[in-house]
């Protein structure tokens, strides 16, 4: 460490009554760095989707002129938009004194769909440009001419002002919305994919739903779907996002994988010298049954400190008011696995448990970020989760001040992508299909967990051919149990 002896400029006034300090760099983003790092090790995470809790978010652009007919069309689309919790926003949601052009960049940029009005007045107004990744264009005016290589939405061959139901219309095309969202985006993730395929990494697919509303997670009605690390930095740098997010998930799906590459992510931009916040990981299993004992945030964030520690026995760890500055500065506090600590406390205590690691974010706070992943099946209903998390209303904290994801299982193609990258020496098409044909065995490879613990014991049986179809099939299960066991799978899901 360096330091440098500065003082005032007041060079007229007497000794006494100047001011000298020390000026140096600041070490304490240094120091919880050398902490985090060990921390962070763990399993490879392989890309996972996640299911955003929270609206789905969609751009409507029309012309101005063509207001009048706009409006009515979304006025029919509205009551289907909030039974499916689907937001819309145009350029009349733009508030006085806010840039226009910055506003709907920012709305291009973070929706998950667009929708186009198309019109003449929508041509002459050169917004065809105006549109995210994915977009439904929809005829509200015929233009008198097709779009090359872009199909436009019509009801009956007819545009909006010319079809016979208007209500048809829009029901028939809220049902293309539907679809268009179910899709994958098939962009950048999948170019970067294919330039980097030596890294194991496998995405997965998430969609948001509200804490407000207890929404029951129905895998194949998902329409709102994200890479999860993708939706953690766009909360994260989004400054109007909510300042605390939950990382929901079941047993084995990655929540504590992907809460460590968050962070480990983020620590590595700043060694690169990105202006990135620093991530603060903190294991709730170093609390666990300590819990009973009420304490506070400064005796939570302690104990996991001096349980976490890796830096040797001649290094001691930072203190819970270094932390504390850390985020007043902007970092993200991840407290991981509020589960673990739940499931010793009765109801009453575990609301008060929570909300002293609320206090990391005090009230107001403009900087600074919380977010707490737990077991959805802990919880014994939706209800009594969101509820959870909301403070049961009773304190600031509610549903609007929140984000929450929910990690999702494995598919067909992203199971045969992590056998394919865990297994390089292995056919994985064989490997594949004989999980397939296992008892029990396609769902366990659903779950990040035990897909992981079938891969091992493929290599411990030295592959397909040294354990035999037969005796391989009659290993897993068993292997598979007892590392599941190991794993905490065992322990009841919900409270007792």
């Amino acid at each position: 460490m360096s330091l440098k002896l500065s003082g005032d400029r007041k060079t007229h006034t007497r000794v006494k009554d100047r001011l000298v300090w020390f000026e140096g760099d600041d070490m304490l983003a240094e120091a919880a760095e050398k902490w985090q790092q060990p921390n962070l090790v763990g399993p490879l995470r392989f890309q996972q989707d996640a299911m955003k809790l929270g609206p789905i978010k969609v751009y409507v652009v029309y012309a101005e002129a063509d207001s009048n007919d706009a409006e009515r069309l979304l006025g029919l689309l509205r009551p289907w938009f909030q039974i499916s919790n689907i937001e819309i926003w145009s350029h009349k949601d733009i508030l006085p004194g806010q840039n226009r052009e910055k506003e709907k960049q920012k709305q291009r940029e973070n929706c998950d769909l667009t929708i186009q009005l198309i019109s003449p007045e929508f041509e002459a107004a050169g917004l065809s440009t105006e549109r995210g990744a994915r977009f439904v264009p929809v005829s509200l005016h015929e233009v008198g001419h097709e779009f090359e290589d872009v199909e436009i939405f019509r009801h009956g061959s007819r545009a909006f002002d010319e079809t016979r139901s208007r209500r048809a219309f829009a029901h028939s095309l809220f049902q293309k919305i539907e679809a268009a969202l179910r899709q994958r985006d098939e962009g950048l993730e999948d170019l970067q994919r294919l330039a980097h395929q030596s890294e194991k990494v496998v995405d997965r697919l998430a969609a948001p739903v509200s804490l407000l509303r207890d929404v029951v997670v129905e895998q194949e009605r998902l329409t709102n779907r994200c890479d999860a690390i993708t939706f953690l930095d766009e909360w994260l740098f989004d400054a109007k996002a909510p300042v605390f997010c939950a990382l929901l998930g079941e047993l084995g799906m990655g929540k504590t994988t992907t809460a460590k590459e968050f962070a480990r992510r983020l620590w590595e931009r700043r060694g690169k010298g990105e202006q990135v916040p620093a991530a603060i990981y903190l294991d709730l299993r170093s609390v666990g049954d300590a819990a009973v004992k009420d304490p506070d945030l400064d005796e939570i964030v302690e104990r996991i400190l001096k349980r976490d520690w890796k830096g040797g026995p001649r290094t001691v760890p930072p203190q819970p008011r270094e932390i504390y500055s850390l985020v007043e500065q902007g970092a993200v506090a991840i407290f991981d696995g509020l589960d673990e600590v739940l499931v010793h406390l009765t109801p009453t205590q575990g609301q008060a448990f929570t909300r002293q690691l609320f206090r990391i974010l005090p009230a107001g706070s403009k900087r600074g970020r919380l977010l707490i992943t737990c077991r959805t099946h802990y919880f014994r209903t939706v209800q009594e989760q969101s509820a959870h998390f909301r403070m049961e209303d009773r304190d600031e904290v509610s549903a609007e001040h929140y984000r929450a994801l929910v990690l999702l299982p494995f598919e067909e193609e992203q199971i045969r992508t992590y056998l394919k990258n865990s297994l390089p020496e292995q056919d994985a098409d064989q490997v594949y299909e004989f999980l397939q044909s296992v008892h029990n065995l396609p769902e366990l490879a659903e779950r990040p967990l035990t897909l992981n613990l079938i891969t091992r014991q493929v290599k411990t049986a030295g592959g397909m051919e040294g354990a035999g179809r037969d005796g391989y099939g009659a290993d897993a299960l068993p292997v598979c149990s007892g590392g599941m066991a190991a794993a905490g799978w065992g322990e009841a899901s919900v409270q007792s």
